[in-house]
């Protein structure tokens, strides 16, 4: 039986430096008849003083601890003990933005009758606020603040945004996968195929804060993420999802490239049955082509690429000239991470907007462009972003006059 109208479910460890944050914006919200569930997965710094203080003020507070098994694990127990007519997720190192988030999908998802509400998420890098995801940006046709039904939908991120029905999780045995990574898109992409359809509110619900952590999965943690894809490979071609599948395919494949080409040829029979096993669903779904399949052909030109993207840099790192970085993500931080010791003259790092300068990156300023352009005939600029804004950042050069510039695929490269 229900006993309020929404469970917040939260998994933490070690996140003690933004749980208060995170606390304070979901007590605030609007919405009355609440409960927060949090798992405390084994945390070693002060997150049970926090939670201990929390739960003074709020008797809403429900809190279990358990040893450390991961973030997936966490929220299942969460899933299980959650007596809200709807459930959501949240990450204690996140926040609503703002006080009316849960009030605004628990309406809409009752308006509707729907199992499923989905809102926009933003994201908070150092400060500085900007779009994630926008209504109708996961649809072809566009369509916010309607329904949006599964096989017209391809958006495989942030299950945050999403408020959805408890008997509805419950019943169908909606659950995380237990891996280090990768372990919410199980979770999303089954809740979504179950359910059919979900209605997409034009409105954000949740904030979501960069931490630029440097992080050197390894293998261990890699194979998870693997392992998470094959899963949810499996449940898109379960319930028929090609649109999700063709723009997410070949991005994840890209993306992950350099590591699977790391460890494919190690001989361990677990890894290479895991890549074996997506090759297989690909094969035998209803949309196969050569083309999504991981072959050593694909792999060899992946690592010869690597080579000469990594030749390319190390002769700009030596010619002893300027250097500007465009950029501030997390190419650029990862680029900084790897060669930190061998970038040498680096003017600074530029951006295109106007509000670069409220942060750093290992010391290093970032600007607008314009800025750099007393540097512009003398200066080398590394462009950092993915293949997808390059012409735009060039185009951007060439309008300034920069003289040379050379993008960097930094998707070839391993942290």
């Amino acid at each position: 039986m229900n006993t309020c109208k929404v469970s917040v479910i939260i998994a933490t460890y070690n996140t003690a430096d933004y749980l208060e944050e995170c606390l304070d914006s979901i007590f605030a919200q609007t919405l009355s008849d609440i409960e927060v569930v949090m798992i405390d997965d084994g945390s070693t710094d002060n997150t049970e003083a926090i939670i201990r203080k929390y739960k003074e003020k709020h008797g809403n507070l429900v809190t279990r601890y358990q040893e450390n098994r991961g973030a997936g694990n966490a929220r299942n127990y969460g899933i299980s003990i959650a007596r809200g007519e709807y459930m959501i997720f949240m990450d204690p190192d996140d926040k609503y933005p703002n006080e009316d988030c849960l009030e605004k999908m628990y309406q809409t998802a009752k308006e509707y009758n729907a199992m499923i509400c989905g809102g926009n998420v933003l994201t908070n890098d150092h400060g500085i606020i900007k779009d994630r995801y926008h209504a109708g940006d996961g649809v072809i046709s566009g369509v916010k603040n309607q329904i949006v039904h599964v096989k017209d939908y391809f958006y495989l991120y942030s299950h945050q945004r999403y408020l959805l029905e408890t008997r509805f999780v419950k019943s169908n045995q909606i659950l995380y996968a237990n891996y280090q990574r990768y372990e919410d898109q199980v979770f999303t992409i089954k809740a979504l195929g179950v359910a059919g359809w979900f209605y997409e509110l034009d409105y954000p619900v949740f904030e979501h804060r960069i931490n630029h952590k440097e992080l050197n999965m390894d293998y261990d943690m890699f194979l998870d993420v693997l392992k998470g894809f094959r899963d949810t490979i499996n449940l898109i071609c379960d319930y028929d999802m090609q649109l999700m599948f063709e723009k997410n395919y070949v991005t994840f494949i890209k993306m992950y490239m350099s590591k699977i080409s790391q460890y494919v040829f190690h001989g361990n029979e677990e890894f290479n049955q895991v890549l074996e096993d997506i090759n297989g669903l690909v094969k035998h779904s209803s949309w196969y082509d050569e083309k999504y399949l991981v072959t050593y052909e694909s792999i060899i030109n992946h690592m010869k690429n690597r080579r000469m993207e990594k030749e390319k840099l190390e002769r700009i790192l030596e010619c002893g000239r300027p250097l500007i970085i465009y950029g501030a993500g997390s190419n650029t931080r990862k680029l900084m991470s790897i060669y930190e010791f061998r970038i040498k003259n680096v003017i600074g790092i530029a951006i295109s907007g106007e509000r670069g300068d409220l942060f750093e990156i290992k010391g290093v300023k970032v600007r607008n462009i314009k800025d750099y352009t007393p540097y512009k005939a003398e200066a080398i600029v590394l462009i950092t972003p993915g293949i997808r804004l390059k012409d735009e950042i060039i185009e951007k050069l060439i309008g300034l006059h920069f003289v040379d510039y050379e993008w960097i695929d930094m998707e070839l490269f391993d942290t």
